[in-house]
């Protein structure tokens, strides 16, 4: 069995993109709110929240830009931040589906950490392919 490029057009609409045409009905939200941690603990299959979200200066869950082409296997779900505090260690992030509560989607600890200051900004995207 193959999916078609017509079938993953409609998938990512069901995941990522809910007001899309195509998406499913009863979706209540799309997959696209990312949030970030400090936290450098291992991502475990069980994990319901993300442990440490960050959500003061100017770090808090923010809604993210959903971005396929049709006929690739990829889509990317971005979104940049600017940190207002002093100083802090982002070590990775989490993809919901909502601004606050809701699921966790995917958890990545990121394979470098981002030391930010002041005004620094940084831009947290997901790679999910399909």
């Amino acid at each position: 069995m193959a999916r078609t490029n017509a079938g993953a057009t409609l998938q990512v609409a069901q995941m990522f993109q809910a007001a899309a045409s195509g998406a499913a009905t009863g979706v209540s939200r799309a997959s696209d709110y990312i949030a970030l941690t400090q936290n450098t603990g291992a991502p475990a299959l069980t994990d319901t929240v993300l442990p440490g979200e960050e959500t003061a200066n100017g770090l808090a869950r923010k809604q993210g830009t959903v971005s396929y082409t049709a006929g690739t296997t990829n889509v990317a779900i971005s979104a940049a931040f600017t940190y207002t505090g002093t100083g802090i260690t982002i070590a990775g992030a989490g993809l919901f589906n909502a601004a606050s509560g809701g699921t966790l989607f995917a958890r990545v600890l990121n394979s470098l950490t981002s030391v930010l200051g002041q005004n620094d900004s940084i831009t947290q995207t997901f790679t999910i392919t399909i």
